[in-house]
């Protein structure tokens, strides 16, 4: 029965791309699993934008809103995989959620938020950004995005 489902829609797939139609697919979610109980701050980014440079401009500021390496964990996203926001959300009650070159569309969330400023959403807040390569190039948006840290850190 599920590989009969399957042919299905590989075949409606294949008719949609030979009569060009354009179509949304809904990428994989991923599973996550907590690296310990203590993790309050989840970090969402693309996997292409994850780099030597970035990874040093995100533990700066992880750094500088004092938290330790065991309170947060990065969870960088494959290109074909999403993460929802109510998986993160339910891992932790009362959790932060920093989406860095992510919108809240790719967290499978129907709201509008602004970048760089906190939007509570049920047990969490949230802060959306530009991504961190973006951030490096254009060191201006540091200054807001910092704002929303320590509102958000407060």
């Amino acid at each position: 029965m599920c590989y009969f489902r399957t042919c299905i829609q590989s075949s409606t797939i294949l008719v949609l791309d030979q009569i060009n139609i354009q179509y949304y697919s809904i990428p994989e979610s991923m599973n996550i699993e907590l690296d310990n109980d203590f993790i309050q701050t989840f970090v969402v980014l693309p996997e292409s934008d994850w780099t030597d440079q970035t990874k040093d401009l995100l533990l700066k500021m992880l750094k500088a809103v004092k938290l330790e390496d065991s309170q947060f964990q990065i969870i960088q996203i494959p290109e074909a995989s999403s993460v929802k926001s109510e998986t993160l959300i339910h891992l932790s009650s009362g959790c932060k959620i920093l989406a860095f070159g992510l919108t809240p569309t790719d967290l499978h969330m129907n709201i509008r938020a602004a970048l760089y400023e906190m939007t509570p959403l049920e047990q969490a807040s949230f802060v959306f950004s530009d991504s961190l390569s973006t951030l490096i190039q254009k060191p201006g948006l540091k200054k807001p995005l910092w704002t929303a840290l320590q509102t958000l850190f407060s």
